[in-house]
């Protein structure tokens, strides 16, 4: 696992400040585009272990 963004609030929503949100979530869009997923493509999807 390269990055994760914890889902406390009934595993849809944070307890973070939007600013600290908005720089984990852009460090991980480039992360993937490093990793050679193309621009525009929505990699964060939520897998919940069952």
């Amino acid at each position: 696992m390269l990055g994760e963004l914890p889902l406390p609030i009934a595993g849809l929503m944070c307890d973070e400040k939007a600013e600290v949100v908005e720089d984990k979530l852009g460090a991980m869009k480039k992360e993937a585009i490093h990793l050679g997923v193309s621009k525009g493509i929505d990699t964060l999807i939520i897998f919940r272990k069952k």
